[in-house]
């Protein structure tokens, strides 16, 4: 147990603050940096090359495939979407103010706020009244 604490306090000790850690980390990737061998630059324009040759031939091989794949699930019939209709309206409701109405309505309906009347059809409020 007490080698225990002995190992908390080094530990706590030994610890660096953020800028030194920061520093003893960049210091770090420059000794790194300065081992590595770099391509010169025939073999860095041929290592590109070739990565953009293969990442376009992958490209157009994923899109044939695709189109291929399309095609054949249209003729088996599992890539149709199916459209719901939704049936016409027959008579939608439009709601006017009382002042736009004329007087015959106006003194039939039940609300003093707004009326409710039918496009292209006529009301039964004024059926029964003529």
């Amino acid at each position: 147990m007490a080698k225990e604490q002995r190992s908390l306090k080094k530990t706590e000790k030994d610890k660096k603050s953020l800028p030194q850690r920061m520093g003893s980390f960049f210091s770090g990737l420059r000794t790194e940096l300065k081992r590595v061998i770099w391509p010169d630059r025939k073999s860095l324009q041929s290592m590109t090359l070739a990565v953009l040759a293969i990442s376009i031939g992958v490209a157009i091989l994923v899109y044939v495939v695709d189109s291929l794949m399309v095609g054949v699930l249209n003729l088996a019939g599992f890539n149709r979407v199916k459209r719901q209709q939704t049936p016409p309206v027959q008579n939608p409701v439009e709601v006017t103010e009382p002042s736009e109405l004329p007087e015959s309505e106006t003194s039939e309906s039940t609300s003093a706020d707004t009326a409710v009347t039918t496009t292209g059809a006529p009301s039964e409020a004024s059926e029964t009244s003529n």
